[in-house]
């Protein structure tokens, strides 16, 4: 196990904070169909991203990542410095998949090692629901 000290859940408060200090509105637990994301966040420019935070199966996050790209513009899979080597060797998947990399060391600062290509596969209705939820005052 990567970290057995602290669960994913423990990383979104780092996430969403610097999410804001570069100017996004950003929540986390943001529903999407049946599936709860991590992370959303709008931009000033008003695109949306998703980030799913995995700690150890980083294969199953890239799933769930791929998933999101129907709600929103950009998604991101989150993983803790530990893992980049074994996440980076399999970046032809990401890349396939256009999923961006994030590495997040707790409480640390995210750095962005691959950009996220823009959803293909957004659905309009969905991806308005997401910003509601994330801009909406709650």
């Amino acid at each position: 196990m990567v970290n057995e000290t602290h669960p994913e859940e423990d990383y979104y408060p780092t996430l969403v904070a610097w999410l804001h200090g570069q100017g996004c509105r950003a929540r986390s637990h943001v529903p999407l169909m049946s599936r709860v994301m991590d992370v959303v966040a709008v931009t000033e420019s008003q695109e949306i991203w998703a980030f799913e935070v995995k700690l150890n199966d980083w294969r199953r996050g890239l799933r769930q990542a791929e998933r999101y790209l129907l709600g929103v513009d950009r998604s991101y899979l989150v993983v803790p410095p530990k893992l980049a080597s074994r996440v980076q060797a399999s970046r032809f998947d990401l890349e396939a998949q256009g999923v961006g990399l994030v590495l997040l060391a707790y409480g640390g600062v995210p750095e962005f090692v691959l950009p996220a290509a823009r959803s293909r596969y957004a659905v309009p209705d969905l991806r308005g629901h997401v910003l509601s939820l994330v801009t909406s005052e709650a």
